[in-house]
């Protein structure tokens, strides 16, 4: 091959990876054709039982839970002792500030978060942001939603925009009573 006609190669490449045209470590956006052809069905089978959430579940930008009360003190009687907090089950949402289809989920997961209040969690991560939560969740392409129960076992993954209802649907299969609006 010509030098000329490597040299050329090499500067196109350059100039793709420069503009940010490859994302070698990122999980394709559902909102490529390609990448939801190529990825195959949507809903793929839970993760064998007993797979736990990962400790950092709510690093991205959607708002975290609610902190736990304090403990109380020794002065304070049983009768006004909260009960231990319980874990709640959760839905992981990992996608992209960018994803059309992310995008599109914003509001979704934002009433989900409200209607499902104490009863179980919505987390979103940017997994553009935190390239890590890619594979630490092995997803293949955004948006991914994954269910956990209240032990911390994957239950259900879904891949692509996933409605409210879907939502509250699969909570309602895992036992979560959701409030009638």
């Amino acid at each position: 091959m010509p030098r000329f006609v490597r040299f050329c190669l090499l500067g196109l490449i350059a100039l793709a990876l420069v503009s940010g045209a490859f994302q070698f470590d990122a999980a394709p956006c559902s909102c490529s054709r390609e990448a939801a052809f190529a990825q195959g069905p949507a809903d793929s089978p839970a993760a064998p039982a007993g797979t736990p959430v990962p400790e950092d579940a709510g690093t991205g930008s959607f708002p975290a839970p609610a902190a736990s009360a304090p403990p109380p003190t020794a002065a304070a009687s049983p009768a006004a002792t909260p009960a231990p907090a319980r874990p709640l089950p959760k839905m992981v949402d990992l996608g992209a500030g960018k994803c059309l289809a992310c995008q599109k989920m914003k509001p979704v997961l934002e009433e989900a978060t409200a209607r499902f209040a104490g009863k179980a969690e919505i987390v979103f991560i940017d997994v553009w942001a935190d390239r890590e939560a890619g594979s630490q969740y092995g997803i293949r392409m955004i948006p991914t939603q994954i269910f956990f129960d209240a032990d911390g076992n994957e239950v259900f993954r879904h891949e692509g925009f996933f409605s409210l209802e879907d939502i509250t649907a699969q909570f309602e299969k895992m036992g979560v009573v959701v409030k009638k609006e």
